[in-house]
């Protein structure tokens, strides 16, 4: 499997400088940093934050989309709920099954809402 890492900053931050003197623009160290934030590691948006700034676009956010999924922690979450249930049910302990029972269905039901939202575009803005 192939996995690619993003740059390191100081790899980041020597294309975008040539690339702004291949344009003939000269940025600030500021300015730079805030362009490389866009980049978040790659050089193709590293590449286009500095033709952004060369065409004097005015971009405000962030290119990158390095967030951690959590889903497989909200699924265990909920699978913790169900096997409180169920030991509930074993050692005869009316309290734990309702409460592990109530909760799993309330957790199911948030589940199926959040499920159904609409999607974001998964395209680089």
């Amino acid at each position: 499997m192939n996995v690619f890492r993003p740059l390191p900053e100081y790899a980041i931050r020597e294309l975008m400088e040539q690339a702004a003197l291949e344009r003939g623009i000269s940025l600030k160290r500021s300015e730079l940093a805030k362009l490389q934030e866009r980049a978040g590691g790659n050089p193709m948006l590293a590449q286009r934050a500095i033709d952004e700034e060369y065409l004097g676009l005015e971009v405000e956010g962030a290119d990158h989309r390095r967030y951690f999924d959590i889903t497989p922690l909200i699924l265990l979450a909920g699978i913790v709920f169900i096997i409180m249930r169920f030991i509930g049910l074993g050692t005869n302990d009316q309290a734990l099954y309702i409460f592990g029972g109530i909760a799993a269905a309330v957790f199911l039901g948030i589940s199926r809402l959040l499920y159904n939202l609409p999607r974001e575009s998964g395209r680089i803005r």
